[in-house]
């Protein structure tokens, strides 16, 4: 007769260096994907520092415009006012 065969195989026992490797692995995936997570967010911080300095730019350029727009209407108002100031 044959021996008697285990339903377990060697990987799969409990307590067992391979079992020990298996989740030495896995914490090294963790590990890696904590870092990769660490670098990601490092990128995105400066991604949104720089979005934050164009959002500035942007301000001060619509500033700018709506400060030419308003010299613009107060130099055409005079110079309405002085045709009505021609009428009888």
């Amino acid at each position: 007769m044959d021996a008697p065969t285990s339903p377990h195989s060697p990987n799969e026992t409990n307590g067992t260096a391979s079992g020990f490797q298996v989740e030495e692995l896995e914490l090294a995936d963790v590990a890696k994907l904590l870092r990769e997570l660490e670098g990601a967010d490092l990128a995105a911080r400066g991604v949104e520092g720089k979005l934050d300095n164009v959002i500035a730019r942007l301000d001060d350029l619509l500033g700018s415009l709506e400060g030419a727009a308003g010299q613009t209407e107060s130099l055409e108002s005079p110079g309405q006012k002085e045709t009505d100031n021609l009428k009888p």
